[in-house]
């Protein structure tokens, strides 16, 4: 596997293990296979981008759009043409859904059904921050920064804990984030 390939499996593993933190805060695991696969819609579009050497700044949007007709494909399929082509319905059952979430978020407390409109949020919140470890490790090529995006997941769940919040869940973004570092630092060296 190439350094790259390599930093962008670990990548997509490190997001996968920050969200993690937020299983406690749902009452059911559905959310967790639709945002596993945002994260790799997202990943395995930015490698694509990068393989055919598309400009630095493209690749976030492009990425952010592909997250967007997942979360449509999710929430809005039957209103799309061939469940994945936006519609004029399409946008407007998104901004509903996006209504429902913030109203479910305001009216329950943690563990949460998880209805659309978390579905939403959770999915939608795994692939940005898929998105922004990509800018940081890609983009910038400041490895460092991915922890930002990484320890947010850990902080919200942290924070919107009705009791305490176990310590065990900051050990999987932690192991993300040093997966990270320790492949980048092996990167630099071979390069050296």
């Amino acid at each position: 596997m190439s350094r790259s390939g390599r930093l962008t499996a670990i990548g997509a593993l490190a997001t996968f293990l920050a969200i993690l933190p937020l299983l406690p805060l749902t009452e059911t695991d559905s959310w967790l296979v639709p945002a596993s696969i945002a994260i790799a819609l997202v990943v395995l579009t930015g490698a694509a981008l990068r393989r055919r050497q598309a400009p630095r700044g493209v690749v976030p949007f492009a990425q952010f759009g592909v997250a967007i007709l997942w979360l449509g494909v999710l929430v809005a399929a039957d209103v799309a043409w061939m469940a994945i082509v936006p519609t004029p319905s399409w946008f407007e059952r998104l901004s509903a859904v996006i209504g429902e979430g913030v109203d479910s978020m305001i009216q329950y407390a943690a563990p949460v059904p998880v209805e659309r409109g978390i579905l939403f949020f959770l999915v939608g919140g795994a692939a940005l921050v898929a998105i922004f470890v990509e800018v940081a490790v890609f983009a910038l090529r400041r490895v460092p920064l991915a922890g930002i995006p990484l320890g947010v997941m850990y902080a919200v769940g942290a924070a919107t804990a009705r009791e305490g919040w176990a310590w065990v869940w900051f050990v999987p973004p932690a192991i993300g984030f040093l997966s990270l570092l320790v492949s980048e630092g092996r990167n630099r060296v071979a390069l050296w």
